[in-house]
């Protein structure tokens, strides 16, 4: 008990999922859960007819599913001998052999560019951009029908400083097109089932006046923004 409500330590939790059952209000679960690439291809297949008919298909996203790699290589195997089309949405913060050895099994490829600034990246990601700038220009030299997405985030990458800098890395490596993904905040309840903190969490959705104003912003630059609906 904490302050007179029951906190779980989650250094200590193991997931053996006795919590579950003791919890009179029936209040905690556990998401997700282990499967094998064919437990996985027996739920994507009962969509087939669909994706026959819609031109859809697996898509890996995430998360980040270049984290893991054996995984996402036998999912795209077993959808291409199944004839269904695949896709993959990463950051591509990874060795690029990694990314390399999904590229025949991919059929579209979506990453993001969330930021050129390194010291910025760092500091809302955790990680700098350098691996990532420098698997972009690798990417597009043997795929160039790679397209490149850029999520929009209040405070990190919207102001019209920020997009200049964007801008320039895409003219650089040859991208005159992207999509804008618009800031949305329903990561907040995961943070708060882990007990962390959302530093987003008071930051309201972007509203259709400042996203048409940030795409204005980008053509300015000459990047050609592509609505992803």
């Amino acid at each position: 008990m904490n302050a007179g409500k029951v906190q779980v330590n989650k250094a200590d939790c193991t997931l053996c999922g006795k919590c579950i059952n003791a919890c009179p209000n029936s209040l905690i679960k556990i998401e997700g859960r282990d499967m094998t690439a064919d437990e996985v291809m027996k739920i994507v297949k009962r969509d087939k007819p669909f994706y026959d008919v819609s031109g859809g298909g697996l898509t890996l996203s995430g998360g980040e599913p270049l984290m893991q790699p054996m995984l996402a290589k036998e999912l795209l195997t077993l959808a291409k001998e199944t004839d269904i089309s695949t896709c993959i949405e990463t950051c591509l913060f990874a060795p690029f052999p990694v990314i390399q050895d999904l590229l025949d099994y991919l059929d579209e490829i979506y990453f993001d560019f969330k930021h050129s600034d390194p010291e910025k990246h760092y500091q809302f990601t955790g990680v700098d951009n350098e691996l990532i700038k420098a698997n972009i220009q690798k990417l597009l030299n043997v795929r160039p029908d790679a397209r490149a997405r850029i999520p929009v985030i209040p405070g990190f990458n919207d102001s019209k400083e920020d997009i200049a800098m964007i801008c320039e890395s895409l003219h650089k490596y040859g991208i005159r097109q992207a999509e804008l993904l618009r800031y949305h905040n329903l990561a907040s309840p995961k943070y708060t089932s882990l007990s962390r903190d959302y530093f987003y969490k008071d930051v309201p959705p972007l509203d259709e006046y400042r996203f048409v104003e940030i795409i204005r912003t980008y053509s300015s630059f000459l990047i050609n923004i592509i609505d992803p609906s």
